[in-house]
């Protein structure tokens, strides 16, 4: 099989090759002269970052800046579309326009999720990351919290959020029980919304479906705000259980007077 020739990429006079397998652009004349994409400023429509001709590379802020040189670069999708193709493991020809301007304006956490980086979901200020395959929501800095389970959520009746019992000080979770008549003292409602809203790719593949589609549908967030909602005494009634646990069961909501 004949190896695809690189698109290049001109800067002010010295050309690059586009290597969006590693996320580089790579001076055609000098091999070991590589400009990361990770090292640019990224700004949803394209790249931004200094320019030193002396170097033929990003300005160290340490050197003295002498010619230095604001430069755009395009979007790794734009500059190589049957690569990143072939990165995302689709046919270019699924690169339709909506997919494409998805996949412009969220390159960046795309590549980075495609690498294993976990997207994050912010709980009482704590960020968790989410691992689909495990089941899981996992404090990243704070050991000592409790693990959160994905099966302790119940899908709530307009299907936009996933729902548990969650006590703030400690960090722990109940499911939502439609049999108990009261709620646990001092317990909070938490909110997050559902898993393939926060990880389209990791559910995309625990399915085995089309990551770029999933992409599509569901625009990834580097992080996620889950709402954290205190529960009042007027909540303390059966109801609030069933109002998510019918929809878990195929039922349609009942009608309440107090929806949180």
């Amino acid at each position: 099989m004949m190896k695809r020739e690189l698109p290049k990429w001109n800067i002010h006079g010295t050309t690059f090759n586009v290597d969006v397998k590693n996320e580089w652009l790579v001076q055609v004349d000098d091999a070991y002269n590589k400009i990361r994409f990770t090292h640019m400023d990224f700004k949803l429509t394209h790249y931004e970052f200094d320019f030193d001709p002396a170097y033929k590379n990003i300005h160290a802020p340490f050197d003295e800046a002498t010619g230095v040189i604001r430069v755009k670069v395009p979007t790794m999708i734009e500059l190589d579309p049957e690569g990143m193709a072939e990165k995302y493991r689709v046919h270019p020809d699924e690169l339709k326009d909506q997919w494409r301007v998805t996949l412009q304006l969220h390159e960046q956490i795309i590549v980075a999720r495609l690498k294993g980086k976990p997207p994050l979901v912010e709980i009482n200020n704590k960020p968790y990351a989410l691992d689909v395959v495990k089941g899981q929501l996992k404090a990243e800095y704070d050991h000592d919290v409790p693990i959160i389970r994905t099966s302790t959520f119940k899908l709530s009746a307009d299907r936009q959020s996933l729902m548990c019992l969650y006590e703030p000080k400690s960090g722990s979770t109940f499911p939502i029980d439609e049999n108990r008549n009261m709620l646990p003292d001092k317990v909070s409602l938490l909110k997050i919304p559902p898993l393939a809203h926060i990880d389209p790719i990791g559910m995309a593949k625990l399915n085995q479906l089309n990551e770029l589609y999933f992409v599509w549908k569901f625009p990834p967030l580097a992080t996620h705000i889950a709402e954290v909602k205190q529960v009042s005494e007027k909540n303390k009634l059966p109801e609030l259980y069933q109002w998510t646990d019918r929809q878990s069961k195929g039922l349609p909501p009942q009608k309440r007077r107090n929806r949180l």
